[in-house]
C-alpha cells in the first residue's frame, strides 16, 4: 500500500488519454482543496506547480497547457464555470474531437 504503479506499466501517450485528462483536474482539485494538512492553493499557485511538473516530464504538457488556456479564459475556475463551456463554440468543438479520440 502506499506504493504507486503506472498501470500496466503504461508511460507517456501510452496512457489512455481519459486518464490523463482526469489525472490533470485531479491534481488540480487536490492543490486547491484545503486539507487538515495543508491549505488550497491558489489558482495561478496550482497552475504554476502543475505547469513546473509537466516540465519536469512528470504530467503530459499538452493537457496541462490546455487547461491552463482553458482556465485562464474563464477566470476564476468553478465546477459552473466548466458547466458555462458548453456555451462556447470552440469548446464544444474541441471537446468533440477530444470525444472523437477518447472514442478510438
Amino acid at each position: 500500500m502506499g506504493r504507486h504503479r503506472i498501470p500496466r506499466r503504461l508511460k507517456g501517450d501510452q496512457i489512455p488519454l481519459l486518464a490523463r485528462i482526469l489525472q490533470v483536474v485531479d491534481i488540480y482539485d487536490a492543490l486547491t482543496t484545503a486539507r487538515p494538512y495543508k491549505l488550497a492553493k491558489t489558482h495561478e499557485e496550482s497552475l504554476q506547480i502543475m505547469q513546473s511538473e509537466a516540465d519536469c516530464g512528470w504530467r503530459d504538457t499538452e493537457l496541462v497547457s490546455l487547461f491552463r488556456e482553458v482556465s485562464g479564459s474563464l477566470g476564476v475556475f468553478t465546477p459552473q464555470a466548466a458547466l458555462d463551456l458548453s456555451e462556447d463554440s470552440d469548446i464544444r468543438a474541441s471537446l468533440e474531437n477530444m470525444r472523437r479520440e477518447l472514442l478510438k
